[in-house]
């Protein structure tokens, strides 16, 4: 008998049980409630990112063009370790053709990459590896006073527009060409001066044609570089 009754009590215990159960599903229902939803954890970045230090060992020049030893700092993803040379390369490569301040001027060429340990770095617990790599490069770094040779590629009233070494932009304004004593001739679209006192007569500029020009400005703007000159 007393095995039955505790086999009662204990039936009637699961029943309480799942009745309370029940009774808080339907409250949660009627109340509009449901579980908090925990957010999901987003996926590291995958694309690897490349920074430059200050060059070491460069020589002060006035010339439009150098070789320098170049530092920079590459992080690479997780899935990029598999080959980190090449990796490392391709991420080099993003630089090339942009203006960069680190480097002090436009990256045209690089060789001799190397990497100054063999081992890289985890920052912050972060999946990143952090190298440091040294390479040669060859800069483009114009200033201000500097002389060029470009070629004319555009002639308007309002300026006159210059290829330098066939791939960066640069540009002389009206107003220096005509205080340098040329006029726009409208029948030629081209810039002609006059001045007797050059010894030098007619003297045209036009598409096609060659021109020294100092550069006064140097722009810069999403790692495009453009030039601006006076005569």
């Amino acid at each position: 008998k007393k095995k039955k009754k505790k086999k009662k009590h204990h039936k009637k215990d699961k029943k309480k049980k799942r009745e309370s159960k029940r009774h808080e599903k339907r409250m949660s229902r009627s109340n509009g409630t449901s579980p908090p939803l925990t957010p999901s954890p987003q996926p590291p970045q995958t694309t690897s990112t490349t920074k430059t230090t200050p060059s070491i060992a460069v020589p002060a020049s006035n010339t439009l063009f150098r070789r320098q030893k170049i530092k920079f700092e590459v992080s690479l993803p997780p899935h990029c370790l598999s080959d980190i040379r090449s990796s490392i390369n391709n991420s080099v490569q993003s630089l090339l053709l942009r203006y960069d301040d680190g480097i002090g001027g436009v990256l045209l060429a690089y060789w001799n990459v190397s990497l100054e340990n063999d081992t890289g770095r985890i920052l912050n617990e972060l999946p990143h590896m952090h190298f440091d790599v040294t390479a040669d490069g060859l800069v483009f770094c114009p200033a201000k006073g500097m002389k060029v040779k470009g070629l004319v590629n555009e002639c308007f009233p309002s300026h006159v527009g210059i290829l330098v070494h066939s791939y960066f932009n640069a540009m002389i304004s009206s107003n220096c060409l005509r205080s340098a004593g040329y006029e726009f001739d409208m029948e030629r679209s081209e810039w002609i001066s006059n001045d007797s006192s050059t010894k030098k007569g007619v003297m045209e500029i036009q598409n096609g044609n060659d021109i020294h020009f100092l550069i006064d400005r140097v722009h810069e703007c999403g790692g495009l570089v453009s030039l601006e000159g006076t005569l």
